[in-house]
């Protein structure tokens, strides 16, 4: 099943792959986010790369309260920017994956196994930011992240940020 989440640096979509059309034995997990290349794509890869080997290694816990584990670990983890306001804000990636996985365990919680992408997906888009719809750039050890082609190069410039990569200007 494949869900999308908006997060702080672009849209996250998180596939889990479960054994035997049985929703309830997840065994890996793949996050994309951005352009391949990218630090926060390879930064998406490893979190789903180690959320798969959680899943795959022998444990007494079920897969199913090893994905609750793992979203123990990852939910309301904050980032230099967040997303959305209320119950649709995202703190960080990490923060995403967790509601991502929250809604693979409702929809394997209703044995759902078959569900379809379009079904999996968000029916309301959530809102991005005050501004203009837009999502609010990201900071990372004071390198900003540009919104639109999530590169770190966003500068200020006479108090508006400009992509020097893309031309995205946000004021």
């Amino acid at each position: 099943m494949t869900f999308r989440e908006e997060t702080p640096l672009g849209t996250a979509f998180v596939t889990t792959n479960y054994v035997a059309h049985d929703p309830r034995q997840p065994f890996e997990t793949f996050i994309r986010l951005g352009k391949a290349g990218s630090d926060a794509e390879a930064d998406a890869e490893a979190l789903g790369r180690l959320m798969s080997l959680i899943l795959r290694l022998p444990s007494p816990l079920p897969p199913l309260e090893r994905v609750r584990e793992i979203i123990a670990q990852l939910e309301d983890i904050g980032g230099a920017r967040s997303i959305g306001f209320g119950d649709t804000r995202v703190l960080s990636v990490p923060d995403g994956v967790a509601r991502t996985l929250k809604r693979y365990l409702e929809t394997a919680a209703h044995g759902n196994g078959h569900a379809s992408f379009a079904a999996a997906l968000p029916q309301t888009p959530r809102p991005l930011s005050a501004a203009a719809g837009r999502a609010p750039s990201a900071t990372c050890a004071g390198t900003r992240f540009c919104p639109h082609c999530h590169r770190a190069a966003l500068v200020v410039h006479h108090g508006c940020h400009r992509c020097t990569e893309c031309g995205y200007k946000e004021c």
